[in-house]
This record gives C-alpha cells, sequence and structure tokens, in this order.
C-alpha cells in the first residue's frame, strides 16, 4: 500500500495505519480514531505518519469526483492510481458478517483446509474491487472457478467481506432461469441474511424477483444496513432495476459503493448481436444497470469464460474484464473432466503438477445402433409423435444405477443424493417423451 503513495511508513506505522483505515471504514472520523490512539498511548509520530497518509488518499479520491468534461492528465493518472490501490489489508477486528459466514461454512461440515481457501481467494478478490470510499470509481473483473466448484460460496465470501469493507448495495445476477434464481436467493438468505439478522435489507425475496421495491433514495440514504438484490436475467426484471437505480439523485448513487455478481456470466450477458453497433438486450441492460452505478465494481463468474475473454477491450461501456481476471484454486478432491477424460502432457519439457493422465475406466461409447434409435426426426411435425426407445445399452445402464444405489443403502448410505442423468437430445420435448419410456422399464 505505501509503495502508492509519497509517503514511506515503517512496520509499526503500517500497523497504525491499518486501525485507524478499519474504523473510518465504519464511518468514525478520522480525528477521533486519533484521538482515541493517542489517549491508548500509541506512538504519536506513527499516528501522524498514517494520518497523513490516509489525508493523501482522500485527496487522490477526491480528484474522482471532476465533473464530466473537466478530466485533466491529473485526474486520469488519479484513476489509474484509485485502480491499482492495494486498499483492502483483509478481515478487520469488528467485522460483522464475514465472521458469521466462515462459522457457517465450519457448521456445514466444510473441511478446515477448504474454508482457508475461500478465505485466503475471497480476500484476494475484495482487494481488486473499487475502494468503496473512491466514489466515481468503476472496475470490471472477471473470476474463473471450475464446473461444480464452489463459486457460490466463494462469491458468498466476497460479498460478506465487501460488506464489512463499506460495500452497500450488492446485485447478483443470478441465470435466466427461476430455478437457479430461487435457488441463489435460498442459498444468501440462509448463510448470508439470517445469521445477520438486522444487517440486510432484501429487494428480493424465494418468490419475488425484482419489481416494486422500497423508495430508492430513501433506502440507499440510510447507512445502517446492506442491501440484497437476486435478479434473473430477464428484460422485464433489468428494467425494473434499472428505473428503479434512475430514481435515485445522481450524488446518492454516487455514493453507494455497489458490488455486482454475474453469476454464469456466459450466458446471455455477452452481446452476441450480428451488426457490431447493436447489442442484444440482456447485454445492453447490463450496461444501463452498471452505468447507473458510477461507483461499483462488476465481477463476473464463470468456469467457461471463452465468450467473456472475447468480448471487444476497445469498447469501454462493454463488459470485458478490464481490470482483473482471477482464477480460484481447483479445491483438492475435485472430480472433474479431467478425472474422466484424462489429459495429454503438456508442450514442452516440464509441466510440474500438470502430468498426463488416461482418466478413469469410466467412460463406455453408446454402440452406434442405440444412438440411431435414440436420434429424433429433423422436421418438427415428426419429433411431436416421436418416442424414443430404452435401447439395450440405456437398459444396462440403469440396472447398473439401480444396482449401485442399493448397494449404497445396504452400507447405510440412505441421506445421499443418487441421481442418473439421460441426455439424447437438445428437443425439451421429446426428453419429456423419452422420460415417460424410462418411467415404463423402471417400473417393469
Amino acid at each position: 500500500m505505501c509503495e502508492e503513495s509519497a509517503l514511506v511508513m515503517n512496520d509499526q506505522e503500517q500497523k497504525v495505519f491499518d486501525l485507524i483505515e478499519a474504523r473510518t471504514r465504519r464511518g468514525v472520523p478520522l480525528a477521533e480514531v486519533a484521538a482515541d490512539m493517542r489517549s491508548l498511548g500509541v506512538d504519536p509520530d506513527a499516528i501522524e505518519k498514517a494520518v497523513q497518509y490516509k489525508k493523501e488518499i482522500g485527496r487522490r479520491y477526491q480528484l474522482l469526483e471532476i465533473p464530466g468534461g473537466m478530466e485533466s492528465l491529473e485526474y486520469r493518472q488519479t484513476v489509474r492510481e484509485a485502480k491499482s490501490l492495494a486498499w483492502y489489508a483483509g478481515p478487520q477486528k469488528g467485522d460483522s458478517i464475514w465472521p458469521l459466514y466462515r462459522h457457517t461454512l465450519k457448521e456445514s461440515g466444510l473441511p478446515e483446509a477448504a474454508v482457508r481457501d475461500i478465505d485466503s481467494a475471497s480476500s484476494k478478490i475484495v482487494a481488486y474491487l473499487a475502494p468503496p470510499d473512491a466514489f466515481g470509481l468503476q472496475k470490471k473483473g472477471l473470476v474463473l472457478g471450475h464446473v461444480q466448484s464452489g463459486k457460490t460460496a466463494n462469491f458468498t465470501a466476497v460479498i460478506a467481506k465487501a460488506a464489512d469493507a463499506g460495500y452497500r448495495l450488492f446485485i447478483i445476477l443470478s441465470g435466466i432461469h427461476n430455478a437457479l434464481r430461487r435457488q441463489t436467493q435460498r442459498r444468501l438468505e440462509e448463510q448470508l441474511v439470517v445469521p445477520a439478522s438486522g444487517e440486510w435489507v432484501q429487494l428480493t425475496d424465494m418468490e419475488a424477483d425484482f419489481g416494486r421495491v422500497l423508495r430508492s433514495d430513501a433506502l440507499i440514504r440510510s447507512r445502517d444496513v446492506h442491501i440484497l438484490a437476486v435478479v434473473k436475467k430477464n428484460p422485464r426484471r433489468l428494467e425494473a432495476m434499472h428505473r428503479w437505480l434512475e430514481e435515485m439523485p445522481d450524488e446518492i448513487r454516487r455514493r453507494c459503493p455497489t458490488l455486482i455478481i454475474d453469476d454464469e456470466s456466459d450466458q446471455a450477458t455477452p452481446n452476441t448481436a450480428k451488426d457490431g453497433w447493436d447489442r442484444t438486450t440482456i447485454n445492453r441492460l447490463i450496461v444501463d444497470v452498471r452505468k447507473a452505478l458510477p461507483t461499483s465494481t462488476y465481477v463476473a463468474y464463470t468456469a467457461t469464460p471463452f465468450a467473456n475473454v472475447f468480448i471487444d477491450p476497445q469498447d469501454e461501456e462493454d463488459l470485458y474484464p478490464s481490470d482483473f481476471i482471477i482464477s480460484l484454486p481447483r479445491p483438492g478432491g475435485y472430480f472433474g473432466a479431467e478425472s474422466l477424460f484424462g489429459r495429454e502432457a503438456p508442450e514442452g519439457d516440464g509441466g510440474g503438477d500438470y502430468q498426463p493422465s488416461d482418466g478413469l475406466d469410466m467412460i463406455r461409447l453408446v454402440p452406434e445402433e442405440d444412438a440411431d434409435s435414440l436420434r429424433p426426426p429433423r422436421a418438427k411435425v415428426d419429433r411431436i409423435s416421436f418416442e424414443p426407445p430404452v435401447p439395450p445399452s440405456l437398459e444396462e445402464a440403469i440396472r447398473w444405477f439401480v444396482l449401485a444405489t442399493a448397494v449404497r443403502r445396504v452400507r447405510g448410505q440412505t441421506d445421499d443424493h443418487s441421481s442418473m442423468l439421460v441426455h439424447t437430445t437438445q428437443y425439451s420435448h421429446v426428453h419429456l417423451q423419452h422420460r415417460d419410456q424410462i418411467r415404463k422399464f423402471v417400473d417393469d
């Protein structure tokens, strides 16, 4: 942190600064914090040095409030400095939301090592967010996880720590289907909102997506609560969110540090319009929501980032992760595609831990004649009456599943999930027809 300043602080002065920063983040005036520390016998010179550094940061942040059209070279340099400032020093004594969430993770049975990984990874991401008191500063980033590897736990930890650090409004863009939105809403309610009773106001709930909510300016003016909205990536909902934000006076929006989490950001978010001058509706609305929040950080989460990194980086309004891209560590014991299909040897001499593998002996090819019998007709009118059979290879797979589940129950694993997915086509109607055939086979 000191490298960003003309001042150079030693270890003791840095510790004093960290204490000052922790209290001022909670709204305690700087002069009052300094007076309290002097009364406790802290070295006056260390206090003075830390206060000077805090004021220097404040002066730089004030430059971010220069009105549009008056941007100078000094202003642009200040924005670059603020974007690169290492403002977050990790959880602080007195934090209220992250400790509760950490306790929830431990109570859920998550191993201590996994909780530590979530803690360290989320602190790294929060450090890349825009400082919450840098009014007028926006950032965009991408967090790359593995499929089914704990991305939700990570961004929940990021929300908790950002709330403790001064962020006020949290918008979670949660897929394009009601089921995923409700799932995310339930999880955040159970793990963030309920444990920290009184800390949160929710603009959405299990049944209601974003619609008619409390007056925005009255809600945002209250500094005693954090505001949470879990919103489906749906034009109607995003338009409602944008209108709600636009109802606020500009200065209130400017002074409301906001974190936008885009879950499954490769889905619907990127602009796929064929005309380069046009935008898809959802992409345009997300861009509009972000533009309405001048003090904000947009963080995209995905395990498949290809669409996100091919966004035009020259288009400053679009959602290219221009400020940071962070890869989450692979969890211990993670079972993914490489476990099944193996991986080739890396090019070159080394490779470190990345060694070739043949994968597990679990893949069986469906015979061509069975695949042909399951392939639906091309014409829509013919697909309506198509009833997929249960060919021999699928019969065998179902028997294996039933036997394996029976063995697990004999072993006492009666409460553990046991599921089988049959996926033969992208057509939902054909899937429903196939479901009936499979049920008949299982019942027989």
